[in-house]
């Protein structure tokens, strides 16, 4: 299965077309987006998350707002799928001095089985993401009590040689292990914020998409089989 995780800064730089045809291009089973707007305030009106999906073709979809604004302004990010998802909820995370952080946990119904994922964009204050890291932690950990194989991925806002992201990496097939280019910040990226990982799977390709455009991220992309782990 194919994976993508990306940043897409509202669409305000070239517009969500210009997104849903990076995505399109790759075309990937599953993907997390960040910075995804709802009639926000910036970019484009309306419901982004459902656009993008009519685009890039994608059937199934669940966003969450994280930051909610009068009159109907919304804020968050969001899951595609080209399978169903067969549950999600909203898992919120510690919060002070920065916007409202969350994880979305979403059961989706792939060919090869079930599988959990998490997807978040952890805050941008090393503070409040001190806070927020043991907690995503336990929530993989908890999540892993299924017995189905977790995709975990996002926008970290953090490097991989951090403590807690090599604790959050423990037993997980990451994609920092094929490739450990940067994501950030677009047109020059120079640090590696955007992570994707998978237990009881084996990676088999990861790539930073060379486009410098969109976003202010790069997507990153990468490929797992299930049913076999990386030792």
């Amino acid at each position: 299965m194919k994976i993508m995780s990306y940043n897409i800064r509202l669409g305000i730089q070239e517009g969500i077309e210009a997104i849903a045809e990076v995505i399109a291009a790759e075309a990937p089973d599953i993907v997390a987006l960040q910075e995804v707007g709802n009639g926000w305030r910036m970019g484009p009106n309306g419901d982004t998350t459902a656009e993008i999906a009519r685009l890039a073709g994608y059937e199934y979809y669940y966003y969450v707002a994280t930051i909610f604004e009068e009159p109907d302004f919304r804020y968050g990010h969001a899951i595609l799928s080209r399978w169903p998802l067969d549950s999600h909820e909203v898992v919120d995370f510690s919060q002070s001095i920065d916007e409202p952080r969350a994880a979305i946990v979403a059961r989706i119904l792939s060919p090869d089985g079930p599988i959990q994922v998490i997807a978040t964009h952890l805050s941008h204050k090393p503070e409040e993401r001190a806070l927020q890291a043991p907690e995503l932690i336990r929530l993989r950990d908890t999540v892993r009590t299924s017995g189905e194989p977790v995709l975990l991925l996002g926008d970290l806002n953090e490097t991989p040689e951090v403590a807690w992201m090599q604790a959050l990496a423990d037993g997980m097939a990451s994609a920092m292990r094929l490739t450990s280019a940067p994501t950030f910040p677009n047109p020059t990226p120079t640090i590696r914020i955007d992570h994707i990982m998978m237990s009881d799977a084996t990676l088999t390709r990861a790539a930073v998409i060379s486009e410098d455009a969109a976003s202010d991220h790069r997507p990153l992309v990468a490929e797992f089989n299930l049913g076999a782990t990386e030792q």
